[in-house]
């Protein structure tokens, strides 16, 4: 492999896999993704953040390493203290809130 091709090597050894929040998608991912390879779930502007992290839950729970996509996701979520609510109701109680408000 010369160039570019060389760099590309080590990502296609290890690709990740994007998947949507839908009805079937924790049934499909269990079917056709092995598990040692990580899932990132993208956050849809139609039905919020409840649904990724919903999926992301399921499919950890299910041995996969899952990343959500949350860098973004603050746009989904019209007020900085919404945003902290859902995502301290995710990780549990006694959990800090985010150090910055999402820009």
């Amino acid at each position: 492999m010369r160039g570019g091709l060389a760099r590309a090597g080590p990502l296609l050894r290890q690709p990740r896999y994007e998947v949507f929040p839908a009805p079937s998608t924790e049934e499909t991912v269990l079917e056709w993704v092995p598990p040692e390879l990580t899932v990132t779930v993208t956050a849809s502007p139609a039905k919020g953040l409840g649904p990724t992290l919903d999926l992301t839950e399921k499919l950890s729970a299910r041995g996969y390493r899952v990343i959500p996509h949350l860098v973004r996701a603050h746009r989904l979520v019209r007020q900085t203290e919404q945003w902290r609510r859902s995502l301290l109701e995710r990780i549990g109680a006694g959990a800090s809130p985010p150090a910055a408000s999402p820009r």
